[in-house]
């Protein structure tokens, strides 16, 4: 019986054990992925490719690597959405590092339109115009906002 009863209480510790390694895991990979940062790096026209294209920079100010898995989102002009950006392929960004991802902007004609009516009106001047990116990037798997404006 004293036998039937450690062999119970052995497989009970491993369990618990293994629950509390995967949880420490799982614990860590959060706040790895919550400790990334973005930030609004470029703007840029391609003639030759016919794009506009921004440049997000993300960092990693950890001792492991990170893999961002996807990052969407909006451009905002002045507080209007101008366009919808979208990208699903992984890229790594290694410990202690930044690395700049290229994204392709999908314009939206409507808040196109909008920001040079507002700038033909005289309610918005050139100079005023602001430049911002709203969305969210999968960082190993958890969601992280960004919110950074260019400048």
């Amino acid at each position: 019986m004293f036998r039937t009863f450690v062999n119970m209480n052995i497989k009970a510790l491993i369990g618990v054990g293994v629950g509390a390694a995967i949880l420490l895991y799982l614990v860590g990979r959060k706040k790895l992925s919550g400790s990334a940062t973005f930030s609004f790096e470029k703007f840029k026209v391609e003639m030759k490719k016919k794009a506009i294209i921004i440049t997000l920079g993300v960092n990693n100010p950890t001792s492991q690597s990170l893999t961002i898995n996807s990052i969407v989102g909006n451009l905002l002009l002045s507080g209007k959405t101008v366009a919808s950006i979208e990208t699903f392929n992984k890229t790594n960004v290694m410990p202690n590092a930044k690395t700049l991802i290229d994204l392709t902007v999908k314009p939206s004609l409507v808040g196109l339109a909008q920001t040079v009516l507002a700038m033909a009106k005289k309610t918005q001047k050139a100079a005023d115009l602001k430049l911002k990116f709203v969305g969210n990037g999968n960082v190993d798997g958890i969601a992280i906002p960004i919110d950074t404006q260019l400048g």
